[in-house]
């Protein structure tokens, strides 16, 4: 062989392994956590962004404490956890479509990107976005 076809043949190795792991970054699952005052606010948030294919699935959580200092003040309320599972591609929309419609000023939503996920699981998650390959 030629070291020019060597050398082609080493870059496009390299040129497709970096496709892959951006492929695979790209469809870590995400995590997305918040509350809401309301089992009815949480329900149907979490039913609008299941319609819409932007997350997999939701666990709305039983009417959990939560407390925290407020303009100095310790408060507690009564809220509903939910924790939204989609793709990290998708994270910064879910963000946006839960801020648009949450009835706090300030609300606690935190993206947890996973490290690790069970293939099937994630196999799954992906067919049930709507991605641009679905």
């Amino acid at each position: 062989m030629r070291p020019c076809h060597a050398k082609i043949r080493d870059i496009t190795y390299e040129l497709s392994s970096v496709t892959a792991v951006e492929t695979k970054v790209k469809n870590k699952v995400c995590l997305i956590y918040t509350t809401y005052p309301d089992y009815n606010t949480a329900y149907k948030v979490s039913s609008a962004l299941l319609r819409e294919g932007l997350i997999a699935c939701v666990n709305v959580f039983p009417e959990t404490t939560s407390m925290y200092l407020w303009n100095g003040i310790l408060d507690t309320n009564k809220e509903h956890v939910t924790i939204m599972k989609t793709l990290e591609i998708f994270a910064a929309k879910v963000q946006h479509r839960i801020k648009e419609s949450h009835p706090y000023t300030t609300p606690a939503i935190l993206s947890i990107v996973t490290q690790d996920c069970d293939q099937g699981f994630l196999d799954w998650v992906n067919k049930s976005l709507k991605t641009d390959d679905s």
